[in-house]
């Protein structure tokens, strides 16, 4: 369980931080995203059925609008179905390998600075947080559009179904969820 949990903390850093097209700053690592994002994806929905599928769009869109409550009851959801737990660590599980190759990179690149001061060396590990939330905002924009794409052709109205109370029943289930974040 730590490990969603550690997720879960890296999803809800990226509520802190706008969302904004980083394509050129991540423009070595996108297409490692996306296939990772599509092998989830294509994953979710040809082992889990359509409300388990939903659900997923929902932490992600969530996610990125900052929705901190409605975050916190799907993900308290997901961690109560046994169906979702293997899915659930998988996305955690990208995710965290992504980052950290980001992160392990910059990291190498800060130590062979020569003759840089400890307040400048503050400055770049706090740089690399900014651009580690940026990073996690534009992995969860790919992985939603990858889920999104592939919900959309086998759901009529991807919903939310979810508020700060937690599930809501099917007939409140009327607000659409975006195309893209």
């Amino acid at each position: 369980m730590n490990k969603y949990f550690a997720y879960c903390a890296l999803i809800l850093q990226t509520i802190f931080c706008a969302q904004a097209n980083q394509v050129a700053t991540f423009e070595k690592l996108t297409p490692e995203i996306y296939k990772q994002a599509t092998t989830w994806s294509e994953k979710v929905v040809t082992t889990l059925n359509k409300n388990s599928q939903l659900i997923y769009l929902n932490l992600l869109a969530f996610s990125a609008e900052g929705a901190i409550e409605e975050f916190i009851k799907c993900n308290e959801y997901i961690e109560s179905q046994a169906s979702m737990h293997d899915s659930y660590k998988d996305l955690g599980l990208t995710i965290m390998e992504i980052i950290t190759k980001y992160a392990d990179n910059i990291q190498r690149k800060i130590e062979l600075k020569k003759n840089i001061t400890e307040k400048q060396k503050n400055q770049l590990w706090e740089k690399l947080e900014i651009k580690v939330q940026e990073l996690m905002a534009y992995i969860n924009s790919i992985y939603y559009q990858s889920l999104y794409g592939l919900v959309a052709q086998n759901n009529t109205s991807p919903v939310y179904m979810f508020d700060e109370n937690g599930l809501l029943p099917e007939e409140k289930r009327t607000e659409l969820l975006p195309k893209s974040l």
